[in-house]
């Protein structure tokens, strides 16, 4: 566990590994779907600026979650201090996504077709994000006393801040109860970040397959994404006991998200296909055989 990787010289300003994988992974997801999008024909400079505003408003709403998630930590100050955590995958996902939709349709890009060569991109953040969890600490999973794999955080993880506890330690200490607050480390837990890192590989493994051999429509690649996160995260979050999830009618906040994206991305296997059919029939009245919009990528 390492939350601080190094502080500024002189104003002493710490630099958290989450933000530092945050970083890398807007970085690494925006060259991989700016890639897809160019080789398929789409302008690199218009695909740069709406995928800044998809960025920026992915912050937006893993911000906006978080807070809904926990509104009694809701102020309008701390609300912009984003270097203190507080970000929702899911949030961001939504975020992102309308914020896509309103720039592309400005310059006159496909969304759903963009969408799909975005979703690589997405499956790169969620892996490469997550470590950065996992080296911070936060999202930690349940105790699991007996498996191979748990994992264990020291009491007190920054040198230069010893009263500051890492979160999984500080659960078992002062809401669970089960250790003295001079224990040296947390009780093992599951590792869901990584779990959750694997989840990432998974999904951009299977994006990028649906994109460059199945794909039958624009959409499909993004569907894909959306199903199959849906289902991971539903099963992962059932292995984490971090209280900043959240809960509601007895599921925390991201378990109730899966279920209405896993609606969403399974309408829109049926919905997509022939909304693009009707729309080439149209285009083309005279019956010549319509292009769905499926390219190689």
């Amino acid at each position: 566990m390492r939350p601080v990787l190094f502080e500024i010289p002189i104003v002493n300003f710490p630099v958290h590994s989450y933000g530092v994988m945050l970083g890398i992974s807007f970085l690494l997801g925006w060259s991989l779907c700016l890639r897809l999008a160019e080789k398929a024909g789409i302008d690199r400079a218009e695909g740069s600026r709406a995928l800044f505003w998809t960025l920026v408003f992915s912050i937006v709403g893993a911000r906006i979650m978080y807070f809904i998630a926990q509104p009694d930590r809701f102020s309008v100050v701390d609300f912009f201090k984003i270097w203190e955590g507080g970000l929702v995958a899911y949030g961001g996902m939504i975020g992102g996504t309308i914020a896509a939709y309103v720039a592309l349709k400005k310059f006159g890009i496909n969304f759903w077709e963009f969408a799909d060569y975005a979703s690589p991109g997405i499956a790169v953040g969620i892996a490469v994000t997550r470590i950065g969890c996992f080296l911070y600490g936060c999202d930690f999973g349940a105790i699991a006393k007996d498996f191979p794999l748990a994992v264990r955080y020291p009491a007190h993880p920054v040198a230069s801040q010893p009263a500051r506890m890492s979160p999984a330690f500080e659960h078992h200490v002062a809401d669970l109860r089960l250790l003295p607050a001079n224990a040296p480390e947390s009780l093992p837990v599951h590792p869901t970040q990584l779990y959750e890192m694997v989840a990432g590989l998974l999904l951009l493994g299977a994006t990028m397959l649906v994109l460059r051999r199945f794909r039958k429509f624009y959409g499909q690649v993004f569907a894909t994404l959306v199903v199959g996160y849906a289902v991971l995260r539903f099963i992962i979050e059932a292995l984490r006991d971090d209280p900043q999830r959240g809960a509601y009618f007895g599921l925390s906040t991201s378990q109730n998200i899966s279920i209405l994206t896993l609606a969403f991305g399974i309408a829109l296997f049926f919905l997509l296909p022939r909304r693009q059919l009707i729309a080439a029939a149209a285009a083309n009245p005279r019956g010549r055989k319509p292009k769905t919009g499926a390219k190689p990528a």
